[in-house]
Order: structure tokens, then sequence, then C-alpha cells
């Protein structure tokens, strides 16, 4: 989960604002000392994605920049002791820049979702976790996973 949280979150700020974060246009980028790009003939280096690789047009973009939410089908237990082991995707996921969802096989594939410090909370109809995530993930993909 964390190599796929660092390759959304280059995604993510490319797209958000390409200035700052993203690698600007392709057609003016200039190769620099075989190791990064600058805008035209100088500048800073530009350290994202070029706006070719984010966008079908000006106005446009291939996908709404959103935070990786990540689906395990998994027992409960075993997800949580892999994360109590593991402070680096705790950190990850307190501070929202990964959403998690867990399936459990061994309760009909009930799905529970991570709120912070540990705590997962049983999703179902139109619980807690369920208004917690509608805010944050892609609706219509947690619609086709709860019918």
């Amino acid at each position: 989960m964390v190599v796929t949280q660092w390759i959304n979150n280059h995604y993510y700020f490319s797209t958000v604002d390409n200035d700052k974060f993203g690698g600007g246009t392709k057609i003016t980028h200039n190769i620099t000392g075989k190791f990064g790009v600058v805008q035209g003939n100088g500048g800073d280096l530009k350290m994202g994605l070029p706006l070719q690789s984010l966008c079908k047009s000006d106005n446009e973009m291939y996908h709404q920049p959103l935070r990786l939410s990540v689906l395990i089908q998994a027992p409960v237990d075993r997800v949580n002791n892999i994360l109590a082991r593991n402070e680096n995707l705790k950190t990850l996921l307190d501070n929202e820049w990964i959403y998690l969802l867990v399936m459990d096989p061994l309760r009909q594939n009930d799905i529970q979702c991570y709120k912070k410090n540990m705590e997962l909370v049983e999703m179902s109809g139109k619980g807690v976790a369920e208004e917690h995530y509608r805010e944050k993930v892609d609706v219509q993909i947690l619609d086709e996973i709860l019918t």
C-alpha cells in the first residue's frame, strides 16, 4: 500500500497544482544534467508529471484527483496485526492519505472502514462509517462494492 500511495500522491499533487508539483508541458521541456527537466530555457527543476500524462485536453483530466482508497479482503484480525507492526502505514491511514476498507471473509464479507488510531468501524446501510467514507471516496465505486 505504501508504494501505491506514493504513485497516487504523485498523480494527485501533479493534478491539483501542476505549476508547483507537476512537470508542466512536455512541449517546452529541456533536459538538464541528465537527471531532470526545466521549463523553457531556465528556471527550477520540474519534479512532477507533465500535463500530457494528466489531461485529455486543456480543460479535461483523465481522472479526478482523489486520495488512495484500498479494499482488502482478509480477516480483520490479520489486518490489525499488520497495522500494529507498521507505524508508517498507520500514520498514512491516520492522516487520511490512504482510505482503508477491509472485507472480512470470516464474517460473510462484511466491510469495515479504518477511521483513526487502529479503529475499524463496520460499514452497513447508512452507518457512521459509510457517511465518513462517502465524503472522501468516489461514491459510484463505493456503491458498486456495497451492492
